[in-house]
Formats: C-alpha cells, structure tokens, sequence
C-alpha cells in the first residue's frame, strides 16, 4: 500500500512539473530551463563601481567577498533602475516575459507591494551612505559612486572613461 501512495506522488508532481513547464511556468527546485536558453554575448566593455568617501577611493574587490556583496548588490539595483528609465528591472523582466500580465489586476496589485517605485529611488542615496557608514564602521561626509568602464587590451585592462552616478 505504501509504495502505491509513493508511485501516485511521485506520477502527480511529476504530472504537474511537466503541465507547468509546457504552459511556461518556470519552478524550483528542478531544472530552469529559461536560465540556459541563450547565448551569452561577448563582452567588449566592462563596467565596475568606484566608491569615493571622503576623497578616499575604496575598490570593492579590496573589501572581502560578503561586504563587496552587500555593498555593491543594492547600487547594482539602483543603477539598474536609473538605466531602465527609473523602472524596476524585475518589472521589466517579469514583462518581457509575459506582456499580457501588465493588464492583469492581480498583476498590479503584487507588483505595487513588490517592485520599486521611481518616487522611492530618490530615498536610496542618504538610505545607501547611512548603509555603507554601517558597512565600513565610518562616518561619511561626501561620497561619490562612478561607475568605470574598461576594455582588456593586450591582456591588460585599460580604463576607458568613468561616470558619476552618485554624488551626495
């Protein structure tokens, strides 16, 4: 009786993962197809941030891999939005995937709970320098973020130009 119940189980999840995959719902915990269905295109340019505090510039890569995480994800997030005309780019993801979902009430109302708004980006720049004073342990009175794009050139890389993103 028990290996009955179990043969069931497994023949409904199994059921169902194969209904939502072929109506195009992605789930964990198996395979997500969707990660691994395009090419990854050859990078000609690359871009790091460049943390200025106080006239001292700081290179995330010198700050240890957990505080380089927690400061650079949530610039990450911002300079995303500031790129995708202040949209947050989960929103624009979750569209591009599924367009018809922007007319969907249900839709509206999870996204005004969950994706950033443009009227609360202008909050992130005092929220991100009282963060990152509580990341270094330092009061900060000036802070400026640039965002430095590079190029490799004869295996070295080269600084192309840079761009201020964040002044405060």
């Amino acid at each position: 009786m028990a290996k009955r119940i179990r043969r069931v189980i497994i023949v409904l999840f199994v059921g169902l993962y194969l209904s939502l995959h072929l109506l195009k719902v992605q789930i964990t915990p198996l395979f997500i197809f969707g990660m691994y269905s395009k090419k990854v295109p050859t990078q000609q340019e690359y871009m790091m941030y460049e943390l200025v505090v106080d006239n001292e510039t700081i290179k995330p890569t010198e700050l240890g891999r957990l505080n380089r995480e927690i400061i650079i994800g949530p610039l990450e997030y911002y300079f995303n939005h500031k790129t995708n005309m202040n949209v947050d780019p989960i929103k624009s993801f979750v569209l591009s995937k599924r367009p018809k979902w922007e007319s969907n009430s249900v839709f509206k109302w999870v996204g005004d709970q969950v994706f950033t708004k443009e009227e609360e980006l202008s909050k992130f720049p005092n929220w991100y320098k009282s963060y990152l004073e509580q990341s270094i342990g330092k009061e900060i009175q000036r802070l400026e973020v640039f965002a430095k794009y590079s190029v490799y050139q004869e295996s070295m890389l080269v600084e192309k130009h840079k761009e201020l993103i964040l002044s405060i």
